[in-house]
């Protein structure tokens, strides 16, 4: 990625860890929450490739690790994992849009899962295991809605043709 790429990546993270963080944890939705930095890193990843989506997907990870009270590393494997699954997907999908939908259905479910099971494994005994499962299906649904406007921005801001080297 060039200079300016790289500036770009890190104000859009930037930008969605701070809405995260401030805006969306105090929406009144039912069940759950969109999560715009998973959104991001999946479209980041879908749009530059495998190793473009785990850089981000890490950097991402670490910087919401750093705003959360959770142990610190955590979001960032998880994260980190997404963006590298996410950037296998073949550039043949470039013009539909339902591909990636389904791979942000995927990685939504995948993510929060991952990171109920750390949680599980490294901080908190007191997970409660219903809420993770009633919440997952909202929040994917709310992810896959934020992901058809992000996804094809995100097309426009990083073209396939320079920025897929593996």
């Amino acid at each position: 990625m060039t200079p300016s790429r790289v500036l770009l990546t890190g104000l859009l993270v930037v930008s969605a860890a701070v809405l995260q963080t401030v805006a969306v944890v105090r929406l009144p939705l039912p069940a759950g929450r969109p999560d715009l930095v998973l959104v991001l890193v999946a479209a980041i990843a879908l749009a530059t490739g495998p190793g473009g989506g785990m850089g981000v997907g890490f950097a991402a990870g670490l910087l919401c690790d750093l705003l959360a009270d959770h142990p610190a590393g955590m979001l960032a494997l998880v994260l980190c994992l997404v963006g590298y699954v996410c950037g296998l997907v073949p550039d043949a999908n470039e013009r539909n849009i339902f591909v990636p939908l389904a791979i942000v259905v995927g990685a939504a479910v995948a993510a929060t899962a991952m990171f109920a099971v750390l949680l599980a494994l490294v901080a908190s005994p007191r997970l409660d295991w219903h809420v993770v499962g009633a919440s997952m299906p909202a929040g994917a649904a709310y992810d896959v809605i934020l992901a058809a406007f992000v996804v094809p921005l995100v097309r426009v801001i990083y073209p396939r043709h320079d920025s897929r080297a593996r």
